[in-house]
């Protein structure tokens, strides 16, 4: 067949959406062949063959002259209506080449297997997926076909059972305005910090150019925006354009930031001097309130001659996401990632494997904090039409992925849906639209993501290190760490030097608990333990750490370490804790200090000074076990001697039942 279809048929939507795509006789498929009506076995005459002939050159008229004279001889036989179809195709006739191949399949229905194929695909251009399916079938149960189309046919039904799956598993779908940020202008690209505490998208609007003179003349800008969270209203703030270095100048958008609020990552479009406009990705780093100014990320993620744009970084930063149209991918835009290198640059981008990326085109990615769910638009996977959302989770060896699931209809169109964003909780899924009755132009939305689409549950663990006066120090050497108390695993933190605020995304299996630690050379040991119970309540734990200085007579809090009622039994987290104290007093060996136990007023106090010297040889006694000398360890309970707190309340006396340690020499 000259005029064959294109690799791009492996997408039955794009059936749906406009006629057969064909292209010129230099096709990657065969050249049109005469086929035979069974036994029959009649050769094509002169006449036929020099029309043939013609028709290979792109001679249509010269074609058409030799067929009439055919016509006129011998009448309208099979070789005559195969070839006038295939000179309707070239002429872009589709529907009349349908219906003068239908003839020639009734009149000889064993004549060329592969007019099956070309019948099956015109009816599903024309939307009649039951002709059209069912004239596939025949084409690929006709042992006569040379298989050229194989692959192509395959795709299509394999296509139209996914399609059919998915209208039969119809997944909820109700999607709102985000409250607070739109407005009339239009709003898209959204990303929200891990924490919820901001949004970030781009907000395009019409504004007065101050220096028109006396007409009014308006311009169309685009401005990277910035909205806060209002817990109090339980909506976003409308939102300001973002402040220096942002809005420059470039075209900024599509932003991706880490689990600590730090570092940004986007694209930026700039035109070269010879007019190619090129986008890469940039990065800035927030110290305290203020950004760095706009940076290209160093290593091999943006390349000169081709589009590196949509990052999407991990939560706690160490890997990216992005979408490249780059030389060696497997065919249009393809979804790559790179490594953070320990010199802070990024490794060369490798492509993810054909389980993601096909021969058609994959874009805007967006990796969960998870690390491991990977959301993205594609055309090249079986879907509902256009780009569809979905899903691909990375397997426990950080190298293979999971067979790509569609997120389903309606939340995929016949249109094209591109930019999905998932909260940290992985309950509610972000985008933007212009197709829904919004508040004007482009606006944002969220829907509740479906359960089978949604990520594996993480929490984010938040907080500031809090300094001392008399800490000569300050932030300078302080280390915050995590430790998976199940896995092992740990993590260190970095510090922002000017606020000393910290976060990291954590996952904890059921029953497991975290140490959080913070440590400085001069400083006093502290920790909390932030358990899997928590994080179920609350995806967010805001935990507080101090570095203050190692003071003579100072208390200081062991507040991790809990005992059940009437109990001077050391559990998991307990254990954890004092293993980290020893790791302090190991560190600095001068010093000798008094693990105290202390009580609230409830019961006998007798029994509360027992119990609570009972509590604090305890955590003597393990100390002692794990290698600390004797002589540097005092215990003693003091009961309800030593409230910090008013025993009025329940939460005063939960700070009163506590276990601290006190510095008696440094």
């Amino acid at each position: 067949m000259a005029y064959a279809f294109t690799r791009g048929l492996q997408r039955v939507r794009y059936l749906f959406q406009v006629i057969l795509i064909f292209v010129c006789s230099t096709s990657v498929w065969a050249q049109p062949e005469f086929g035979r009506c069974g036994d029959q076995d009649v050769s094509p005459s002169v006449t036929m063959e020099k029309a043939l002939k013609s028709f290979r050159k792109g001679d249509l008229p010269m074609t058409n002259l030799y067929i009439n004279t055919e016509v006129r001889k011998e009448g309208s036989h099979a070789h005559v209506l195969y070839l006038m179809g295939e000179i309707k195709m070239a002429e872009q006739k589709p529907m009349q080449a349908l219906k003068i191949w239908e003839q020639l399949m009734v009149e000889c229905p064993e004549y060329k297997g592969e007019v099956w194929f070309f019948l099956g695909s015109l009816w599903l251009g024309q939307g009649d997926t039951v002709k059209g399916v069912g004239y596939i079938e025949q084409y690929l149960t006709n042992e006569d076909r040379d298989g050229a189309y194989d692959a192509d046919a395959k795709a299509i039904m394999q296509e139209l059972r996914a399609v059919k799956e998915l209208k039969r598993n119809i997944v909820p779908f109700v999607p709102e305005l985000v409250p607070g940020i739109n407005t009339s202008a239009d709003e898209f690209l959204v990303a929200l910090s891990p924490d919820g505490s901001r949004a970030y998208f781009t907000r395009k609007m019409k504004k007065r150019d101050l220096r028109s003179g006396p007409a009014i003349v308006y311009q169309e800008v685009e401005q990277f925006t910035e909205a806060a969270f209002e817990k109090e209203k339980a909506s976003f703030t409308t939102g300001e354009a973002m402040p220096w270095p942002f809005n420059q100048g470039y075209n900024e958008g599509g932003p991706s930031i880490t689990a600590n609020n730090r570092e940004m990552f986007f694209t930026v479009c700039k035109t070269d001097a010879n007019g190619y406009r090129n986008c890469d990705i940039f990065w800035t780093k927030k110290h305290g309130d203020e950004w760095s100014a706009i940076a290209e990320v160093p290593g091999g993620v943006n390349n000169s001659t081709s589009w590196e744009s949509q990052p999407s970084v991990s939560a706690n930063g160490d890997w990216l996401y992005f979408t490249s149209n780059r030389a060696g991918g497997k065919g249009g835009l393809d979804v790559y990632r790179s490594r953070r290198l320990s010199d802070g640059t990024w490794s060369s981008p490798e492509s993810l494997p054909a389980f993601v990326n096909t021969s058609s085109d994959e874009k805007s990615p967006f990796l969960h904090p998870d690390g491991t769910s990977l959301y993205f638009a594609s055309k090249g996977h079986p879907g509902a039409g256009g780009f569809d959302l979905f899903l691909s989770r990375l397997q426990p060896d950080g190298a293979t992925w999971s067979s790509v699931q569609n997120m389903g209809i309606p939340i995929n169109t016949p249109e094209d849906e591109i930019g999905l964003f998932v909260d940290l909780a992985g309950q509610a899924a972000y985008f933007s639209s212009t197709t829904l009755k919004g508040v004007g132009g482009w606006d944002l939305y969220r829907f509740s993501l479906p359960e089978k689409s949604r990520p594996s549950h993480v929490s984010l663990i938040k907080g500031e290190v809090e300094v001392n006066e008399g800490n000569p120090n300050g932030l300078v050497g302080a280390v915050v760490s995590i430790k998976n108390l199940q896995t092992k695993e740990i993590k260190e933190l970095e510090i922002d030097p000017i606020n000393g605020s910290y976060a990291a995304v954590v996952r904890l299996q059921k029953g497991a608990q975290a140490l959080v630690q913070v440590q400085q050379k001069g400083s006093a040991f502290n920790s909390v333990v932030v358990s899997e119970e928590e994080t179920n309540a609350m995806p967010v734990v805001e935990t507080k750490l101090a570095a203050r200085s190692i003071q003579k007579g100072v208390e200081y809090s062991m507040s991790s370490i809990r005992f059940s009622t009437n109990s001077s039994h050391l559990n998991e987290a307990a254990l954890a804790v004092i293993a980290a104290f020893s790791d302090f007093l190991f560190t600095n060996s001068t010093v000798t200090v008094e693990v105290q136990g202390h009580t609230d007023n409830i019961g006998d106090d007798a029994v509360n000074r027992r119990l609570s010297d009972e509590r604090a040889q305890a955590v003597r006694n393990e100390l002692i076990r794990l290698g600390i000398a004797a002589h540097r360890l005092k215990a003693k309970g003091y009961g309800t001697t030593k409230p910090i707190e008013s025993n009025s309340s329940e939460t005063g006396r939960s700070q009163n039942r506590r276990t601290v340690f006190v510095i008696l020499s440094e």
